[in-house]
């Protein structure tokens, strides 16, 4: 553990906040076991109330039997050039949703070395991450404007919806009603992802409109690269015209900026 005091944090709130940051991002943390072992594990949930953290169980049989038997471990971090370290007592192993998990207790201290740096990590194209974006129906106050826009965007999703439903004969009737429930469901694949928010690409210009800056979207599900799901409220901060470099020279694309206001798990 560094002596650098600057970067230890005391405060509850704020190192529960942070350890958030990590199970948002799916960031690996190791434990070390003493004679150069260790074990790589996630932070997967946060339970405030009786103040313990989970940790995923390991594919290592012996190394969970260790850090279950060791009084003290150190876990550390690297999350986008930041150094995370805690230390805690008293791992145990318990069933939990039907699976082993590690369960301790929330540490008093967090080491965050460097907690004003924000980079941005890439994520590969073929990934599944993605957010999804529900859209209000329009209010009797809504301007003619986001009327229009409202109906060209769901007139697209409701058409592409029953083009797969005539594909797949074998839907009930009550599947088909469940899908027009979605038409005003966006979902905008994941760019890149940081500490304080997020990147989306997006590919259809009729969904521009409603990716103005300074939008905000509340309970928004969004899928992580390693399929961890987070309900996040965010504000869109930017948004600009990107040209990729791929063989669809004439398509349009457009980089979508937001930062995360509360992400709830």
């Amino acid at each position: 553990m560094t002596n650098n005091k600057n970067a230890k944090i005391h405060d509850r709130l704020l190192i529960i906040k942070n350890l958030s940051t990590l199970i948002a991002s799916g960031c690996p943390i190791r434990a070390k076991l003493g004679k150069n072992e260790s074990l790589v594990t996630t932070i997967t949930e946060i339970n405030v109330a009786d103040g313990t953290l989970m940790l995923a169980y390991g594919d290592c049989d012996d190394m969970n039997k260790k850090l279950i038997s060791v009084p003290y471990v150190e876990f550390n971090a690297v999350f986008q050039g930041t150094f995370i370290c805690f230390t805690v007592t008293a791992i145990k192993k318990i069933t939990y949703k039907g699976r082993p998990v590690f369960v301790m207790y929330i540490p008093s201290m967090l080491y965050w070395s460097n907690r004003r740096q924000h980079n941005r990590t890439k994520i590969p194209s073929d990934s599944s991450s993605f957010c999804e974006i529900i859209l209000s129906s329009p209010s009797q106050e809504a301007d003619e404007e986001y009327r229009q826009n409202y109906e060209i965007v769901t007139s697209k999703i409701r058409d592409k919806l029953l083009a797969k439903l005539k594909s797949e004969k074998e839907r009930s009737a009550h599947a088909r009603k469940n899908q027009e429930i979605l038409i005003n469901l966006i979902q905008l694949g994941l760019y890149d992802v940081s500490q304080s928010g997020f990147s989306v690409l997006n590919c259809d210009e009729s969904y521009s409109y409603f990716l103005t800056p300074n939008t905000v979207y509340e309970n928004c599900r969004v899928v992580l690269p390693n399929n961890h799901e987070i309900t996040s409220s965010f504000k869109i901060v930017s948004k600009r015209n990107v040209d990729l470099n791929d063989e669809e020279l004439d398509s349009f694309k457009e980089l979508v900026g937001v930062k995360f206001l509360k992400i709830e798990r």
